[in-house]
């Protein structure tokens, strides 16, 4: 079987990755070939890795010909640098991943300590979360609108609102934010220390709000906590069960070690069983 690995030059991250997946994969007996991500993939693929969703040309290659595209990004979980999410034909919500099979274990033993309790019904301010402007998860959305509408709706309710910007869109200079929202500054974890109330469209954030315990909206089903969350404002808070979707998260991501010695692999080709 015959992997090309999508990589834009100019960017480490991306040959760095791209180097331990290649040592993983030819563990596992697959021929592995590179191919810059601006030009078309190579012929006879079964399978193009690429970082992100931005690689038009491997998504190109999908749809001609209906073969498994592997994306590579940041994990949803902390510490996100140490982690790599992997999983098929999306990104986050969209996307295809492994089920937990071990009853939690790696949950467990990895990432249990980043769950709090629920918070219960109080005071608290309503917090609207950022994104950066022309990500990949935002195509086709008016973010400002939606973040202007959903301001309105929560100040409607009640709420004291609370905006906190992406901290790469502070880096870009871009200081917007809804008029009828406060803006909050300071790290992530303090910032949901006073939140009664999380609203995101399909940010990140939302994984570390639910697990910091505060009830979340998420408004697209590429959230990664679309399935612990609710999807309006309007709607009443829900506090379910995470145990579930805390322990699929768990087998979202590997550490490079483990893309390397093949062990990430080992759990990827029971989504794609005629390339393993």
């Amino acid at each position: 079987m015959k992997a090309v690995l999508s990589v834009n030059y100019n960017a480490e991250h991306q040959i760095t990755h791209a180097a331990v997946m290649q040592t993983g994969l030819r563990r596992h007996g697959w021929t592995v070939e590179y191919s810059p991500h601006d030009r078309p993939t190579p012929p006879g693929a079964d399978m193009v890795v690429c970082w992100s969703v931005k690689h038009t040309r491997a998504w190109d290659w999908r749809k001609e010909t209906g073969g498994p595209v592997l994306v590579m990004e940041r994990a949803a979980l902390q510490p996100r640098t140490e982690y790599v999410s992997l999983g098929f034909n999306g990104l986050a919500g969209r996307g295809e991943y492994c089920k937990a099979r071990d009853g939690g274990l790696r949950w467990r033993t990895c990432f249990e300590h980043l769950q709090k309790p629920w918070k219960e019904p109080g005071d608290g301010y309503a917090l609207i979360m950022g994104q950066v402007i022309g990500d990949a998860a935002l195509w086709g959305v008016d973010f400002r609108a939606w973040a202007h509408n959903r301001a309105v709706e929560l100040r409607a309710l009640g709420h004291r609102v609370f905006y906190r910007h992406h901290p790469e869109s502070l880096r870009r200079r871009d200081s917007w934010r809804p008029s009828l929202a406060l803006p909050l500054s300071g790290g992530l974890a303090s910032s949901l220390e006073g939140a009664a109330l999380v609203v995101t469209y399909n940010s990140t954030s939302a994984v570390e709000s639910v697990l910091a315990g505060v009830p979340t909206v998420t408004c697209d089903r590429g959230s990664m906590a679309w399935p612990v969350t609710t999807h309006a404002v309007p709607a009443d808070p829900i506090r379910p069960g995470r145990a579930a979707w805390a322990h699929d998260l768990a087998w979202h991501c590997f550490t490079p070690a483990e893309i390397e010695s093949g062990l990430a692999w080992d759990h990827l080709r029971e989504l794609a069983p005629c390339y393993a």
